[in-house]
């Protein structure tokens, strides 16, 4: 959770179900319907506020961390993918890809870290289904809302459609039938259109 301060503000704290004044946030969740506060308190002079967001599938580490800097100052921002994922670059008031980004402060800004945000197949375990028979249990994990095409092939080279998925919180699974004459099977995931925002 990232809380963006109005100009010539900062984040002081964060109030009722979190607390502290680190920002972005993480954020678990542990109660259905959390009420969640942000005071924000007006910079001094010779102060300025950083927001730091990610879009994608990755984090960004801020050093020094903190909710205001001075002018002047120095911040090492570094892009970290998720498995499977890439850094793409810097979005906001940074552009390029340069990993880790030295941010001199000069005013208050917003940076996005962009990530990709590939789907991804995990083989979860074999079961049987009773009458259905034995499968394999495969789990897809992506940005939601999204819908994911699963694809298999013998061979790497040949590839027919297996499942057509709504990832609607994260993850989805799918059974495929296991074939006791057939050696090897391969999957891959695919994003069948964007994420809707």
């Amino acid at each position: 959770m990232t809380a963006l301060p109005e100009p010539g503000h900062r984040l002081a704290a964060w109030g009722n179900a979190v607390s502290g004044n680190t920002n972005p946030l993480a954020l678990i969740v542990s109660n259905p319907s959390p009420t969640i506060s942000a005071l924000f308190t007006p910079l001094q002079a010779g102060e300025h506020s950083l927001v730091v967001s990610v879009d994608g599938e990755g984090q960004a580490a801020v050093l020094p961390r903190a909710n205001h800097y001075e002018t002047g100052q120095s911040v090492r921002i570094s892009a970290v993918p998720k498995p499977g994922q890439e850094f793409i670059g810097w979005g906001g008031d940074a552009v390029g890809a340069e990993n880790p980004l030295v941010h001199r402060i000069t005013r208050s800004a917003v940076i996005a870290a962009i990530f990709t945000k590939r789907p991804r197949l995990m083989l979860e375990s074999s079961t049987s289904l009773g009458d259905e028979g034995d499968v394999f249990r495969i789990a897809a994990t992506g940005i939601p809302p999204s819908v994911m095409r699963i694809e298999r092939s013998p061979d790497l080279r040949n590839w027919s459609d297996a499942a057509l998925l709504t990832n609607r919180f994260g993850w989805t699974r799918y059974h495929e039938p296991i074939d006791p004459t057939a050696n090897t099977r391969f999957f891959r995931v695919t994003p069948e259109f964007d994420p809707v925002q």
